[in-house]
């Protein structure tokens, strides 16, 4: 697979196909992957580049926990007071507290390590792309024979990718809480009832569906996985962003409760006739839904202060950290994009955008086959000037030019 490839769900899944796994596994049940191959996942992260992230003092508090026996370290036992410029004292990880506690059996956790290394910030973004779900991946760097976390359920989807090393698991069929909310919280899981034991190895994956209580221990080695978090948007999501649309345009849902409403007899008399919200428009409360994700992601801006080689003569590419939305509003057209980005351009260049968001590379003939040669290199010259598009380079493989 090219490096692109390694960005998708394609790739994280393989060699089950995306329609099984959603069709049987996606919020159902367990899933575990057992691959030959131990370095399917070997460029994401090893035990040393993480060791060396510690190091390098970037992390500040809460970037990273401890855990010990099911049991958080506190946080004073590992971070220390620095001065910030300005004077401001902030709370800095101590790279030798940690090492130290992790000699001592502790677990160290860095969540969401996609925000400072850019293997898996891509891997995220790419799944991202995708499904339109939210996508985090945290780190879990746990040493031999040791246990981190008593036994729970997760309000998310987890996708387990054994880096180094090797764990036992032990996940329960059926799910303590089906679908919970992504607020809710697993205050006690019940550990009675069937369970399945699973040896993930380096180069396995492991599915655990939010709601099915799970926990795992380490072998007789240093094991490091990372777990990949999903937390798509429910249907009550969707549902709250059209009922508020609803709102705005239906002066009856904006009318005040019933006088009195405290009291039940007034409610079961029938005198209090509450308004319908029937004919809700689940259709562009989805859009709407889209948009809020795309604007709402992180940026990892690599290349994008590059300002030597800006020209659009050569073939571009989307820049592989960006998700692009195109929406359409009355005669005008918005290209969203991570970052609360959004550019606006005439009805009229719908087609070309969509055709530069879906594919890997474009040329200003290409995207002449939807637009006028003058606008469409205006148009590349826009996306570039903006840093959505960059130049490939001579290694990349060209794209073919659309009939």
């Amino acid at each position: 697979m090219s490096a692109q490839d390694r960005h998708t769900w394609r790739w994280l899944l393989h060699p089950y196909k995306i329609d099984v796994y959603l069709r049987t596994y996606f919020e159902q049940r367990p899933l575990h992957i057992h691959r030959a191959n131990s370095e399917h996942y070997g460029e994401l992260l090893t035990v040393v580049q993480l060791g060396n992230l510690i190091a390098s003092g970037l992390f500040r508090h809460p970037s990273i926990r401890l855990v010990r026996d099911e049991v958080p370290l506190p946080p004073q036992s590992y971070i220390r007071e620095i001065s910030a410029p300005g004077g401001a004292r902030v709370a800095a990880i101590d790279p030798q507290r940690v090492m130290s506690a992790y000699r001592d059996g502790c677990t160290v956790v860095c969540p969401a390590i996609n925000r400072y290394w850019r293997p898996l910030a891509l891997l995220c973004r790419g799944l991202e792309a995708e499904s339109g779900y939210d996508v985090q991946a945290n780190a879990y760097l746990t040493p031999p024979a040791s246990v981190g976390f008593a036994p729970h359920w997760d309000s998310h989807d987890v996708l387990v990718v054994q880096l180094q090393g090797a764990k036992r698991w032990f996940v329960f069929d059926r799910p303590q809480r089906r679908l919970p909310l992504d607020d809710e919280v697993c205050r006690s899981a019940e550990t009675t009832g069937e369970f399945t034991e699973i040896g993930l190895d380096q180069g396995d994956l492991l599915y655990v569906p939010r709601g099915h209580v799970h926990q795992a221990a380490s072998l007789d080695s240093e094991s490091l996985h990372v777990s990949i978090t999903v937390k798509p948007p429910s249907w009550y999501d969707v549902l709250r962003t059209a009922l508020d649309e609803r709102v705005r345009s239906d002066p009856s849902l904006r009318a005040a409760a019933p006088f009195g409403y405290l009291n039940d007899q007034i409610l079961e008399d029938g005198d209090a006739a509450a308004p319908t919200a029937a004919g809700l428009d689940l259709t562009n409360a989805l859009r709407a839904t889209a948009d809020r994700f795309v604007l709402g992601r992180l940026t990892y801006p690599s290349g994008l202060f590059d300002l030597a080689d800006r020209h659009v003569a050569g073939p571009l590419r989307p820049r592989p950290d960006l998700i692009f939305r195109v929406s359409e509003v009355g005669e005008r057209v918005k290209l969203l994009f991570p970052g609360g980005g959004t550019l606006e351009f005439p009805a009229a260049f719908a087609t070309a955008l969509r055709y530069v968001a879906a594919a890997k590379h474009v040329t200003i003939d290409s995207v002449a086959a939807f637009l006028p040669p003058p606008e469409a290199e205006h148009l590349l010259a826009e996306l570039v000037d903006h840093g959505l598009l960059v130049p490939v380079t001579g290694s990349e493989e060209l794209g073919r030019v659309p009939p």
